[in-house]
């Protein structure tokens, strides 16, 4: 998700605040907003080089319409709930956060609030389309078929997953935990890096909170969708997909938890 924060007309809940909720309708512009506010109040000028705030927002709500989509769609399903004030509360958290913070988070929709928006409904056994859906986060199997059908998965028990600095493989099916990466010449699991930071632009992809921006070498502050042209309908699927695994990696965590 992104950012942002001129007026508090464009904010992305409004100067109600988080009483006043979000509903899905409402979830992409005003997500996208906060999400832009945020990019747009912290990232230096290398990393918003060739982008507006407006193709940000465009770009970011044009992604985030299709997870509204598919959490509609999981809620006439009776797979998933979505809360309008946790919504609200999710967003405010996110334009409040400090520069040094947006920077250091990476996905700013791992806060509690972000993902308590949306409550999964099925246990393991069940079918699903996404992550969000499944109770322990882990949606395995879901697919569409090439005319754009959409074929249910099940809902599995959380995978489990390699603590930061023990032994890993990358591209193995057995990932780091959330918000750790393998490393490469280490092939340990190690912290993912956050904006400023050195990385590999030719590596993985795994190595930043964010992504690693290729002209500087550097993890990128930039949040969500960063083309500056319109967004491709691989971009948004990818965005979506994301978001979505971001959510269900979360809650996950959480599970795990749980006496």
């Amino acid at each position: 998700m992104k950012k942002l924060a001129l007026v508090c007309a464009v904010f992305a809940i409004g100067c109600g605040g988080s009483s006043s909720g979000v509903t899905i309708d409402q979830f992409p512009q005003k997500a996208a907003s906060a999400i832009c506010s945020q990019n747009f109040k912290c990232c230096d000028a290398s990393e918003l080089a060739g982008k507006t705030m407006a193709t940000c927002v465009s770009n970011n709500e044009l992604a985030l319409s299709l997870l509204a989509s598919t959490v509609s769609d999981a809620q006439s399903k009776g797979r998933a709930s979505y809360s309008a004030a946790q919504m609200g509360t999710c967003l405010n958290g996110i334009t409040s956060l400090s520069c040094a913070d947006w920077k250091s988070t990476g996905d700013p929709t791992n806060s509690a609030a972000c993902v308590a928006a949306i409550t999964p409904k099925v246990d393991n056994g069940g079918a699903c389309q996404q992550p969000y859906e499944c109770k322990s986060g882990n949606c395995v199997g879901a697919t569409t078929t090439s005319t754009g059908t959409p074929v249910d998965g099940m809902c599995m028990p959380a995978p489990s997953t390699i603590a930061i600095g023990q032994p890993c493989t990358v591209g193995s099916s057995t990932a780091c935990v959330t918000g750790a990466y393998c490393d490469g010449t280490s092939m340990t699991c190690k912290a993912k890096k956050v904006a400023g930071q050195t990385c590999d632009p030719n590596g993985s992809g795994d190595e930043c909170t964010n992504s690693c921006d290729t002209a500087t070498s550097k993890c990128t502050c930039y949040v969500g969708c960063s083309v500056a042209g319109p967004v491709t309908a691989p971009g948004a699927a990818l965005s979506l997909a994301l978001l979505a695994l971001a959510m269900g990696g979360a809650r996950l965590r959480r599970g795990r938890r749980r006496p």
